[in-house]
């Protein structure tokens, strides 16, 4: 299987916004938590980073889900 990657930074990102956007945290929260700059979010948010995998460490942490939760493409 190949997979697209600029597709799925996009997808990652809307991920991340959708989970955060559900737990009622903000974006500004969530950075000041990930000790990042919330520009630096924004652009994770909108597939526009690659983000390491300890940046995703961090963020299933403070959105309090797995890693597998947050990057498995779930199909309705």
């Amino acid at each position: 299987m190949v997979i697209d990657s600029a597709k799925y930074l996009i997808f990652l990102g809307n991920r991340i916004a959708k989970i955060r956007a559900e737990k009622g945290i903000t974006q500004y929260r969530m950075a000041k938590n990930l000790m990042m700059e919330q520009s630096n979010l924004a652009r994770i948010e909108k597939g526009e980073t690659n983000p390491t995998i300890k940046t995703l460490l961090k963020v299933c942490e403070v959105l309090e889900v797995t890693l597998e939760e947050l990057v498995k493409e779930t199909r309705v």
